[in-house]
């Protein structure tokens, strides 16, 4: 009976599996990413001081970078008016020296900058 009870016992949460069941669909995302080094570092701090070296001191300190995505860095703008300013006129100009500035430190360049405001 109790050799029974041992092939039976629930496996240990890390383990990845429910008893008697398939792989937890988290531990096998982990394990996919893990085998075939998906796993990088997340560039978005890499590029957050380049970013505000590209906007200038006085845009600079208004975008805070959320996410970097396949090439398209999303920004948060700290104010509905420089918002627009950056969407219709001076976004595109940022948006050509931050890839100038990737380029000049090895990093692949960021293709395009799309703008939020905080809410």
């Amino acid at each position: 009976m109790e050799n029974q009870d041992e092939e039976r016992r629930r496996p240990e949460r890390d383990e990845g599996r429910r008893a008697g069941g398939p792989l937890h669909l988290a531990a096998a995302i982990e394990s996919f990413v893990r085998d075939h080094r998906l796993r990088g570092r997340d560039r978005t701090a890499d590029v957050a001081e380049l970013l505000r070296e590209a906007a200038g001191p006085l845009i600079g300190p208004h975008l805070r970078p959320l996410r970097l995505r396949g090439g398209e860095l999303a920004v948060q703008v700290d104010s509905a008016s420089l918002l627009q300013e950056l969407v219709a006129f001076s976004g595109r100009a940022v948006e050509k020296r931050l890839a100038e500035l990737c380029r000049s430190r090895g990093l692949q360049p960021v293709q395009r900058l799309v703008f939020r405001h905080a809410n």
